[in-house]
């Protein structure tokens, strides 16, 4: 010792951050979706000290990067799907930079999901007839080539309708 003498401190503690962000992706209307402006809810692990960077890749199509606003860990966005977007899968890649300076590139939740902007072809074989009581029963068949998951059935009291003019009944 050179004579320099201090009380004893408190003491002090340093903690290193080495935690990289990851985020959390979830998408409305869910998978799978149709053409139509697709919005994109991005949460982050940790408090990020800038906009994260996030893009949209159908399979063999071209990326599209999602412009995305909020701050801290809530991040919000859109993706514009068109009928000419590659239809099947999709997937989000991610970038972002916490406070501390750690880039983070995991996305934990939401990183993939499907397109399907075709429409099913016309029913097969749609016939009526009249039931008891004054009910109608409908039969038919699955579009050719494809397995419908479900049906919406409307009906109208005009003759000549737009989808505007009726009620969904049974779906």
């Amino acid at each position: 010792s050179i004579g320099n003498e201090s009380d004893v401190s408190a003491g002090q503690s340093i903690l290193w951050d080495f935690t990289p962000p990851s985020a959390a992706i979830t998408i409305t209307p869910t998978s799978p979706v149709k053409a139509g402006l697709l919005q994109v809810q991005l949460n982050a692990s940790e408090v990020l000290g800038s906009a994260p960077k996030l893009i949209c890749t159908p399979l063999g199509d071209s990326p599209q990067e999602v412009t995305l606003n909020g701050n801290g860990k809530s991040w919000h966005g859109q993706v514009s799907i068109t009928s000419s977007t590659k239809n099947g899968p999709a997937v989000f890649t991610f970038e972002a930079t916490d406070i501390k300076g750690n880039i983070g590139k995991a996305i934990t939740a939401g990183s993939c999901f499907v397109i399907d902007t075709i429409p099913p072809s016309a029913l097969a074989g749609l016939t009526a007839r009249t039931g008891m009581n004054g009910q109608v029963e409908l039969s038919w068949g699955n579009p050719v080539g494809v397995a419908a998951n479900a049906f919406s059935i409307y009906r109208s009291t005009f003759t000549s309708v737009s989808k505007n003019d009726m009620t969904r009944i049974t779906s």
